[in-house]
């Protein structure tokens, strides 16, 4: 059962009028790739404008000569000092002129004139600005991808997930088709973020079908999967993790949230979430991760050479995986909305308010 209940955090966002996917209607699994691209930042540390170092770019051919290797077509999500480098522009320019990539766009506000607001944690998440301020700095980004790449962005993603009242109705009326901010299955409420704690890794419409919600694919395996939504918060408590509850549900093949990327998850960890996902009936799968992770040093993920062949080797396997072993399709984000909207009826949808699921 599809949860598509609204963020509950005080600014968080704003998604009234759900209308679900009807994802039977895919014969095949689909597999979506995201790449967050994005400057050099210890994920730690205070929020910086300074922080715009892109040494890791020039790893991006190696990752991209995976992605053809397999056909697949990545939707690099670019944030402002990315596209403001010539190597950055030069690179996406190129590979999605050559149909080797799609372009989408991600707001990293401490990053992204104006800098009107102060650089904080709590304003890290873009959904916390002022309207004027967010509506802005999504403008300027917008305009730099198209002056810069020659492309008009359709896909969006609210750095570190940060959707918020405003967001939506700022993206759709710059053209955007595809949003990908939603982390199922997690809150961050105690730094002043969103909550995701009720929302599931189905992809959903906002209105009549204008723009396309396409969450992270993260969920349980394990046999307690199907209560996990709600028995995985009291695990994750503080008292939990005090007591390692959570590695003891996981040890014992019971509970476990994995997330469809390479960074954190090695490849049983995804094949399992997979293979849980594909017996459920699910059909759309996300694999994502940040492009500072293609070079050691730079995220948590990453931090030697050997870490980062790894890194590369898990990327290979989950395709092959994926498009060989489970014959799943590889699409981009908008491929993906044409397909859905095509079989979109609007006067038979579902319309679903906001605090209720269908």
């Amino acid at each position: 059962m599809q949860m598509l209940a609204s963020a509950v955090a005080t600014t968080g966002p704003d998604l009234t009028g759900f209308r679900a996917v009807q994802e039977r209607t895919l014969r095949r699994p689909v597999l979506i790739s995201l790449v967050d691209l994005e400057e050099e930042f210890d994920w730690k540390g205070p929020f910086s404008r300074e922080n715009v170092a892109l040494t890791h770019l020039h790893a991006l051919p190696v990752a991209q000569a995976r992605f053809d290797a397999f056909g697949v077509r990545p939707t690099y999500l670019a944030d402002y000092p990315v596209v403001a480098s010539d190597f950055g522009a030069e690179f996406l320019s190129r590979t999605s002129a050559e149909g080797r990539c799609e372009l989408g766009a991600q707001l990293h506000p401490w990053v992204n004139p104006p800098h009107d607001e102060v650089a904080s944690v709590r304003n890290s998440y873009p959904g916390n600005l002022a309207f004027d301020v967010e509506r802005r700095k999504i403008e300027a980004l917008t305009d730099l991808i198209e002056r810069r790449c020659g492309m008009r962005p359709r896909v969006f993603k609210a750095g570190r997930y940060g959707l918020g009242p405003s967001t939506i109705g700022i993206i759709k009326s710059l053209g955007y088709l595809v949003d990908t901010s939603v982390m199922p299955f997690t809150s961050y409420v105690d730094e002043g973020g969103p909550d995701y704690s009720e929302f599931d890794r189905h992809p959903f419409w906002l209105g009549a079908g204008e723009v396309l919600e396409l969450p992270s694919t993260r969920a349980f395996v394990g046999r307690l999967r199907n209560i996990g939504a709600a028995l995985y918060p009291r695990v994750a408590a503080s008292t939990g993790r005090t007591l390692h509850v959570g590695a003891f549900f996981a040890r014992l093949g019971l509970l476990e949230r994995v997330t469809l990327s390479p960074e954190g998850n090695n490849f049983d960890d995804q094949r399992r979430l997979v293979d849980a996902m594909l017996e459920d009936g699910h059909r759309v799968l996300v694999f994502s991760f940040h492009s500072p992770s293609l070079s050691p040093g730079h995220t948590p993920y990453v931090r030697s050479d050997a870490d980062r062949d790894q890194f590369l080797a898990t990327i290979e396997r989950l395709l092959e995986y994926m498009l060989v072993q489970v014959g799943a399709e590889p699409m981009t984000t908008l491929e993906l909305h044409r397909r859905l909207a095509a079989d979109l009826d609007p006067l038979q949808a579902p319309s679903v308010e906001r605090g209720r699921q269908s």
